[in-house]
């Protein structure tokens, strides 16, 4: 059966309600309107059924909503403050993050070479904005938000993890065009992040400073409320994934040497007892686990390592974090992997974010792609099956920000400080493109590059 029974025109409702019938019980009464065609989403149970709905997914759901977004964007960078059904609430500061995140998405459809000619002017877009808005041009580096009246500085000072995005978006869109301009720009970003936010007498990240790159007094909180000198997990490993893709672009001994740290640094991060997972801050003791930043640092720690020439089989830890993270958090009923709870034990948080499920989906492709197993084959068919059954929003585009443990969906479309494409498209192209590799001859350990 075909994942999705697309096309109102071709299949007509009828073929959607019989498509249904076929389906469990537990999906079958989806409560998210996926009655009809499109929405009709099957469990995925082969590879074939698997890429056709992750072309689906990305087709019909996700691109058309984030070029919609971006063509109904006035003024400068993109307009993204939209409610769940994804109508836009007006005027909203612009974050650097889901500003940058735009960027990378429209350079990424040109890489992938599944740009439409309009994709290189909405990428200008989010190029323009940030070179010309949020770029600090007297201290280096971006802003964290800007004032939508007056595209100022409102959050002006730098943390790391807002720092990231625009190095990733910059490097993307230089490699998807041959900008020179933007290779000018991530390289010189790279320089300024390598010498303000990195402690050579630690050798680890530094999280945040002030716009002048002037270190935060000591109990100061940054903009992600975490007291200064904190490290944690989450932030590092994304400082990772975009030095990644920053190594395409200049992949040179001194950035190997980085990335090949931070592999470390976040390997460093193992905890065995009572599960295997990774510490959520430095030198802290944990009492609350959060299975999607788990599960999501095993596929960038695969990327890191590719990127290094590290390909063949991972530690062995990798597969026993996700195993652990899938036997505590994965939802046995309706599928999706939960937020949270006390560590080592199921998880008590049941709701279900969009990023998340994401990051799982391509971690468990990443993992396959190492082993071939049929379990890990498995386990990656639920989670596309709950994610097109679910997360997804048919009917109005995009996914469902959060989904509570009842089932009910909520939160914006797009909005706040760190929305944007970039965990929905990662997720459903990179484990496409894991997938094509696959059919294309790639042995069982191989290098593939997302």
């Amino acid at each position: 059966m075909r994942r999705l029974i697309r096309r109102n025109v071709l299949a007509g409702a009828a073929g959607g309600l019989l498509a249904l019938a076929r389906l469990p019980a537990a999906l079958a009464d989806s409560p998210l309107g996926c009655s009809t065609p499109p929405c009709a989403f099957g469990p995925v149970g082969t590879l074939a059924e698997a890429r056709s709905g992750l072309q689906d997914i990305l087709n019909l759901n996700l691109l058309p909503f984030w070029r919609r977004l971006a063509d109904e964007s006035a003024g400068e960078g993109y307009a993204l403050n939209h409610a769940i059904d994804g109508t836009w609430q007006g005027p909203a500061n612009l974050s650097l993050i889901s500003q940058a995140r735009m960027l990378w998405f429209f350079a990424r459809l040109m890489r992938e070479g599944l740009a439409e000619p309009a994709d290189e002017v909405r990428a200008g877009r989010g190029f323009s904005i940030l070179a010309d808005r949020f770029l600090d041009a007297d201290n280096g580096g971006y802003f964290w938000e800007l004032d939508w009246r007056t595209l100022q500085p409102s959050l002006p000072d730098k943390h790391i993890y807002g720092q990231v995005f625009p190095l990733m978006a910059m490097a993307e869109y230089a490699l998807a065009t041959g900008s020179e301009e933007a290779g000018r720009l991530a390289r010189q970003h790279y320089a300024i992040l390598d010498r303000h936010m990195w402690d050579r007498t630690a050798d680890n990240i530094v999280q945040a400073r002030y716009r002048d790159w002037s270190p935060l007094p000591p109990g100061a909180r940054d903009y992600r409320d975490q007291v200064s000198g904190t490290r944690t997990h989450h932030t590092r490993i994304h400082f990772m994934s975009a030095v990644s893709t920053y190594h395409e672009l200049d992949p040179s001994p001194e950035v190997s040497v980085r990335l090949a740290r931070l592999v470390q640094l976040t390997e460093r991060g193992l905890m065995t007892t009572p599960c295997f997972y990774f510490r959520e801050r430095d030198g802290s003791r944990q009492t609350n686990q959060r299975f999607g930043h788990d599960i999501e640092a095993i596929h960038m720690l695969l990327q890191a390592r590719a990127r290094l020439g590290r390909c063949g089989s991972p530690p062995s830890f990798y597969g026993r974090i996700v195993d652990d993270g899938l036997r505590l958090a994965e939802d046995r009923n309706s599928g999706g992997i939960m937020t949270g709870g006390p560590v080592g034990k199921p998880a008590t948080n049941g709701d279900k974010e969009d990023w998340a499920q994401a990051d799982a989906l391509l971690t468990l492709a990443e993992l396959y792609r190492h082993s071939r197993r049929a379990d890990r084959a498995q386990a990656m068919f639920r989670q596309l099956t709950f994610i097109g059954r679910w997360q997804v929003d048919w009917a109005r585009g995009s996914w469902f920000r959060m989904i509570d443990a009842a089932g009910v969906p909520y939160g914006s479309k797009a909005g706040g400080p760190i929305g944007g494409p970039f965990h929905t498209v990662r997720g459903i192209l990179g484990t496409l493109r894991i997938l094509e590799a696959i059919d294309g001859g790639l042995p069982k350990g191989g290098c593939t590059f997302l």
